[in-house]
């Protein structure tokens, strides 16, 4: 049997990771991840303090797929629904009114919303049929998205004054949560040395490295990467541990940390993503370590923990390492 997957989009994907990874330096897990992320039709969520290259990697996406269609709006507590979906406009000259898009728009291939926690709920939710089904309400109809459609939104965990927390439901809908934290003094070094005369710029040679039209065809390609029984049971196992009566019978430091188990949704990704990253790294088969490379930004943001774990401070990546030292690999082949 072929192990190995070689083709033309593949080596395409290859150069978008090679062109992100040259424009944004440092974060390459986050990269990789956000590239499966768009192979597999999700969306992100990136949180980091300001100065983390959060924006310039939404940025460095859009520019290295040449013909994609970005939109980055910058939310505020005044934001409406209508300034993102649209809203009808009275012409003067016709006495009648015309429906015009917003940002958010059937064109639209990349949507970052900036500082999504500082809008309102009610904006906020404007989003979630986008998200979840590819699809706007307007006046004219239900209108479909681009079939390549990638929602970014990013968060400052800091200066949270006049900030409006995201719920459950639609932080679930994010595929990954990602975290950009400071990079170490060596790696800082080399930042401040590319960008000391050109802050922003992004390399003229790296852009359309690949085409929004070549997505779908990768799409297609993963397909053919194969999900062995083994690696499903170990998934729902994975899922099945956060839930409150399993957890404090698998591991003594998981007893009282969940109010509830996370979705089956968590482990739809954890295998779509999965499969993407064997695409990427040529493999026509997905592995265990492709699972625990994506169990903490597919988790992060899912995990409810009680108040009593909040309050000493347990942080969710802390559970999730707990959690992958418990459960073991299950062999159904």
């Amino acid at each position: 049997m072929t192990t190995t997957l070689q083709t033309n989009g593949r080596a395409r994907v290859k150069a978008l990771s090679d062109a992100l990874n040259a424009s944004v330096l440092g974060y390459s897990d986050q990269i990789e991840t956000i590239i499966c992320t768009l192979l597999a039709g999700g969306h992100v969520s990136a949180l980091g303090e300001p100065g983390t290259a959060k924006t310039l990697t939404m940025r460095a996406v859009a520019w290295c797929i040449g013909d994609a269609t970005y939109h980055r709006e910058q939310l505020v507590p005044d934001t409406m629904p209508a300034d993102l979906l649209g809203t009808n406009v009275y012409i003067k000259e016709k006495s009648k009114f015309r429906f015009r898009y917003g940002p958010l728009n059937p064109t639209v291939n990349l949507f970052h919303a900036d500082e999504i926690n500082r809008t309102t709920p009610k904006t906020q939710s404007a989003l979630l049929q986008a998200m979840e089904e590819g699809q706007i309400s307007t006046p004219r109809g239900v209108k479909s998205l681009h079939e390549v459609f990638m929602l970014l939104a990013t968060r400052n965990p800091i200066d949270l004054e006049g900030t409006y927390p995201l719920p459950a439901a639609q932080l679930d809908r994010f595929a990954v949560e990602l975290y950009y934290d400071r990079l170490p003094k060596e790696l800082e070094l080399d930042v401040l040395a590319k960008t000391a005369f050109n802050r922003h710029g992004l390399d003229p040679a790296l852009k359309g490295v690949i085409s929004v039209t070549d997505i779908p065809a990768i799409r297609k390609e993963l397909e053919g990467v194969h999900c062995s029984r083994s690696i499903v049971a170990y998934v729902e196992e994975l899922i099945h541990a956060t839930r409150p009566e399993v957890a404090e019978l698998l591991h003594a430091d998981l007893k009282g940390t969940f109010k509830a188990g996370v979705s089956v949704r968590a482990g739809q990704w954890l295998l779509r993503l999965s499969r993407a990253r064997a695409y990427m790294n040529a493999r026509n088969y997905i592995t265990p370590d492709d699972i625990k490379f994506f169990v903490p930004a597919v988790l992060r943001h899912r995990l409810y923990l009680t108040e009593e774990r909040l309050l000493h401070g347990v942080k969710p990546d802390q559970v999730i390492q707990t959690l992958l030292g418990a459960v073991k690999v299950v062999n159904q082949d």
